[in-house]
């Protein structure tokens, strides 16, 4: 009956131990987990702060393509009013040649 006592003694303090050592092993599992779960977080974190970053520097794009598109109207405008001008210009040219060309033929009539 002794050995019988001490063999079951010795059952519960082997399962004890084994307990003990599967606690020690989910402490550490768990220890584990938190710290990759700590790793994603922190992953997540950076993930969201670049998307800021990307969304900040879409909406910086957004304006400076606005202030080009702005600028390209306003040369657009600045050139068809050179363009106009030109031909303004050349007209009048034109109109002073003729004028020209009129007092030329007034100025040889007077000769004559």
């Amino acid at each position: 009956m002794t050995e019988r006592l001490q063999k079951r003694a010795s059952d519960a303090v082997a399962v004890m131990e084994k307990s003990q050592r599967q606690g020690d092993e989910t402490i550490e599992q768990s220890r584990e987990a938190n710290e990759a779960l700590d790793q994603v977080s922190g992953a997540i974190t950076t993930i969201h702060n670049m998307n800021t970053q990307i969304a900040s520097a879409a909406e910086q794009q957004t304006a400076v393509s606005e202030d080009i598109q702005k600028s390209l109207h306003v040369m657009l405008d600045v050139t068809e009013s050179a363009a106009q001008g030109t031909q303004d210009t050349e007209n009048a040219a034109n109109s002073l040649r003729e004028l020209s060309d009129k007092v030329q033929r007034l100025i040889k009539q007077f000769r004559i």
